[in-house]
């Protein structure tokens, strides 16, 4: 994700999976991916956003203990 990269838009860094990880573990990443009215949501524009399945798979990988896999 070049938005994510070092040094990291947002001071989210999304390079490694440790940094994945990391930011997945501190409740940062579904906040910043779930549409709610009024909020930014990412990835922005002219990106699509994510739709419920994946963010279901991410909710589920989290939840498993973002194993890498």
């Amino acid at each position: 994700m070049p938005c994510h990269a070092k040094p990291g838009s947002g001071g989210i860094n999304l390079d490694t999976y440790d940094q994945c990880k990391a930011t997945a573990q501190s409740g940062q990443l579904i906040p910043i991916v779930v549409y709610s009215p009024g909020n930014t949501f990412m990835p922005p524009p002219p990106q699509k956003p994510l739709d419920s399945c994946e963010i279901k798979a991410l909710n589920l990988w989290i939840k498993q203990g973002c194993l890498l896999n």
